[in-house]
C-alpha cells in the first residue's frame, strides 16, 4: 500500500465491525453504556424509526461504508507493529466481497482519517496481528492466510518512444532496413475500394 501521513490514536480502546442490513457497512469504539440504535438506524443513517427508542441518546459509528462500495465489512486489529510507522494505533479492517483493506485513525475519540491502504481478490474473514506485530488476513476465497505487506515500488518504465529510430523496429532509419527479429506480412485480402 502507499503512504500516508501518520496521525497516532490510542492502542487501549475495543473497537467492533458491525454488518448493515440493507445500505451500510459500520464499525465504532465500544463505550460503556452506549445506545447503538439498531433498529432504528443502521449506523447512523435511519432504518426503522417507527421502533421505540432507548432511554439513552444513540451513539453514531466512526466508521462508515455504503452498500455501493462495501457489503461485508470485517473487524480487524489495531495495529501495533513497527513496519508500517504510519499505521501506529490505528484500526485496521476491511471488506469480504471486495477485498479492500483500510486503516482508521481516531484522536480523542473522533475519526480524523480512514484510508483505503490495499486492495486485492480476497474473501477477508478475519484479521490476526502476532507478537511481532505483523497483520494477517484470513482469506476465505484462497483458503490462506496472507501477510499485509508494502508493495514494492514499480520499475521506471523507458519513455513511450517519440521517434521511429527509437523503436527498435529498424537497423537503420535512413534506408528503413527493419530489424531481422520483424517478421514481414501481406493482407490476405486486398481492399475493396469500388466506391459502392
Amino acid at each position: 500500500y502507499g503512504d500516508w501521513s501518520s496521525d497516532v490514536c490510542s492502542s487501549d480502546l475495543i473497537w467492533v465491525a458491525e454488518n448493515g442490513q440493507d445500505l451500510w457497512e459500520y464499525a465504532r469504539i465500544v463505550h460503556r453504556g452506549e445506545n447503538y440504535g439498531w433498529p432504528l438506524v443502521e449506523g447512523s443513517h435511519p432504518f426503522q424509526p417507527l421502533r421505540k427508542q432507548g432511554p439513552t441518546p444513540i451513539s453514531k459509528p466512526l466508521v462508515e461504508h455504503p452498500h455501493t462500495d462495501f457489503r461485508s465489512l470485517t473487524g480487524g486489529v489495531v495495529y501495533h507493529g513497527t513496519k508500517f510507522p504510519e499505521l501506529a494505533g490505528c484500526y485496521i479492517y476491511g471488506d469480504h466481497s471486495t477485498g479492500q483493506v483500510w486503516a482508521a485513525t481516531t484522536r480523542d475519540g473522533k475519526l480524523i482519517k480512514d484510508v483505503q491502504i490495499a486492495q486485492a481478490p480476497l474473501g477477508i474473514t478475519a484479521f490476526c496481528e502476532t507478537p511481532q506485530g505483523d497483520v494477517f488476513i484470513v482469506d476465505y476465497l484462497g483458503s490462506v492466510i496472507r501477510k499485509l505487506e508494502r508493495v514494492p515500488p514499480a520499475p521506471a518504465t523507458p519513455p513511450f518512444p517519440s521517434k521511429l529510430s527509437e523503436t527498435g523496429l529498424f537497423l537503420d532509419t535512413a534506408s528503413l532496413k527493419p530489424h531481422p527479429a520483424l517478421i514481414p506480412y501481406e493482407v490476405n485480402a486486398a481492399g475493396w475500394h469500388d466506391g459502392a
